[in-house]
């Protein structure tokens, strides 16, 4: 099915035709049905369940559903399911799942007794995966409709299929306990909706940013100015251990150089100042191989990611760009602007380069967990200038 020219609407089961719908898409992305090629790039689903089972888990919370309307004809395209407790008994590769989810701790607490439910499936059609949002969607639209009954959600993702687990991490859902059945390994992942500083998907209160690039010098300027502002030298141990920090101080001439050919991207906001200006709020600083020598502190960077690997195969035989740097104005973290930033990377970049690595201090705590809910993975460490660095690595391919 072809997705251009068509809107995304966000509901909830309805109809039988909706059930119907939902074990369509599930059969054409079961774990029985796709090769092996398609189960480790795509992700896939692993149970099965069948029309009766969906009315009866229906019947207490309805799921949630992605739509497309073409010419008068509404088409299922994404879903989650909700379920509880009552529907473990019917979906034999659920089978003691909820007593597993009981034991599991989070935030040193015992799962039993509190309010959560099992979100038990999410598909998406293939034709929609990626930059439609639709994963996303889901479960903005799934929060709204549950938040109101439940503390958290919690969901089994089995360890082989890692697209999903990222995508889950990326949400907000955080990996809490692990546990072995039916021959597979598991994780179990939680969302915290109390949590207001757990999710990508707040969206609807974001302050009103611009993703662009940088123009000139006074945009060039502004990066310096959140830089000097976000140093390493400039923060108290308390900021540095819970705002993060950035490492290198460059210059506008290294500025300048650094960004041919490929610009710089920024975030621009108008801040509370009573001129109302739009400033620099983020940027993204892309570093190329060639690079290497303008900035003192990330001389042999090159070295110790070519020495590493990636998906068994050295990363001199991959095509990578180098993020120079990434920083946000203390008052729009949280609010989807580190995403933004990279998001509009991977843009302008994916054309030229197949994945993007970064060195992060291994001090700067912060910055790895936001880039680890992104989707980079750690490929390597090293030590230079008195400290520890990870290496980790964004496969845009992926």
């Amino acid at each position: 099915m072809s997705s251009c020219g068509s809107s995304i609407d966000y509901c909830v089961s309805q109809t039988e035709e909706d059930l119907q719908q939902i074990l369509e898409l599930q059969q054409a992305n079961h774990a029985s049905t796709l090769s092996p090629e398609e189960l480790k790039s795509e992700g896939f689903v692993s149970a099965q369940h069948d029309l009766e089972i969906l009315r009866k888990m229906h019947q207490e919370y309805p799921h949630i559903l992605a739509k497309v309307t073409v010419n008068g004809e509404s088409t299922v395209v994404g879903y989650a399911l909700c379920m509880n407790r009552s529907a473990e008994e019917h979906i034999e590769i659920l089978s003691g799942l909820f007593s597993t989810i009981d034991t599991a701790q989070y935030r040193n607490k015992s799962l039993a007794g509190s309010r959560y439910f099992v979100m038990g499936q999410i598909c998406i059609a293939k034709s929609y995966r990626g930059q439609h949002g639709v994963f996303g969607g889901l479960y903005r639209h799934m929060r709204t409709i549950m938040a109101p009954h439940f503390e958290y959600i919690v969901t089994s993702i089995a360890t082989r299929n890692p697209r999903s687990l990222r995508a889950h991490i990326k949400v907000g859902f955080e990996i809490i306990h692990q546990y072995s059945s039916f021959g597979q390994d598991w994780n179990i992942v939680l969302w915290d909706w109390k949590d207001p500083n757990s999710s990508c998907l707040q969206s609807n209160h974001q302050p009103e940013v611009k993703f662009t690039v940088a123009a000139g010098d006074k945009d060039l300027n502004g990066i310096l100015t959140l830089q000097e502002d976000n140093l390493l030298d400039s923060l108290s141990p308390t900021e540095m251990e819970s705002q993060g920090f950035v490492s290198a101080k460059h210059d506008l001439e290294t500025l300048r150089i650094m960004q041919w050919p490929h610009p710089h991207v920024i975030a621009r906001a108008c801040l509370n100042d009573k001129n109302h200006q739009p400033v620099v709020v983020g940027y993204t600083l892309v570093m190329l191989q060639s690079h290497e020598p303008l900035i003192p502190m990330a001389k042999g960077i090159c070295a110790h990611i070519d020495a590493s690997e990636y998906q068994g195969k050295s990363m001199v035989n991959w095509n990578y760009c180098i993020v120079g740097q990434v920083c946000v104005h203390k008052d729009f973290r949280g609010k989807g602007v580190f995403r933004g930033l990279y998001e509009k990377t991977k843009e302008i970049m994916s054309p030229h380069f197949d994945c993007i690595v970064a060195a992060i201090s291994t001090k700067n705590k912060r910055s790895l967990q936001a880039h680890a809910k992104l989707g980079f993975t750690p490929i390597c460490t090293f030590n230079a200038v008195g400290q520890e660095w990870k290496i980790v690595l964004w496969d845009w391919k992926v």
